[in-house]
């Protein structure tokens, strides 16, 4: 696609170079501009989305044995999130495997979250693995927890 065009494009420019040459050098400086503007904006979000923190642990007594994840959203970025969608991590102490198999399930909590704030939210732990649990540091209390991915969605 692109070789097809830069040959019409070199077509074009010697069979009418006074034309050509004015509507490519305005072609360029709209790019340039368009390019810039596109970095700046690409630059904010990954900055906005970078000074979101979210931290995850089991923390039964602060939510309750049914829901014992504790998910803690902080929003330290300029701009209010209007929805952030992630998925769970569970890892067994100093290993790197996943022990996601049925955690890959997308959570999301829809709501404004302004500049500065901070919510705790409580979710109830999907089944690890079934052959995780054959051994006392394989339980959910004794797991690494995070998050594996995360979108963030600020408002406009």
């Amino acid at each position: 696609m692109w070789i097809v065009l830069a040959l019409i494009v070199v077509v074009l420019l010697f069979v009418f170079p006074r034309v050509i040459l004015p509507v490519l050098a305005v072609a360029l400086i709209a790019g340039t501009i368009a390019g810039v503007a596109y970095f700046r904006e690409r630059q904010r979000q990954l900055d906005s989305e970078a000074a979101v923190a979210m931290v995850v642990r089991y923390d039964a007594a602060a939510c309750s044995d049914q829901q014992p994840l504790s998910v803690v959203i902080s929003n330290a970025s300029e701009r209010t999130i209007a929805s952030i969608a992630w998925v769970f991590s569970a890892r067994r102490q100093g290993y790197r495997s996943e022990l996601t198999g049925p955690w890959l399930k997308e959570y999301r909590h829809d709501g404004p979250l302004a500049p500065g704030a901070q919510l705790q939210l409580c979710y109830p732990a999907p089944a690890i693995d079934e052959y995780a649990f054959s051994r006392d540091a394989d339980r959910l209390e004794n797991l690494a927890l995070g998050i594996r991915s995360r979108r963030v969605l600020f408002e406009p």
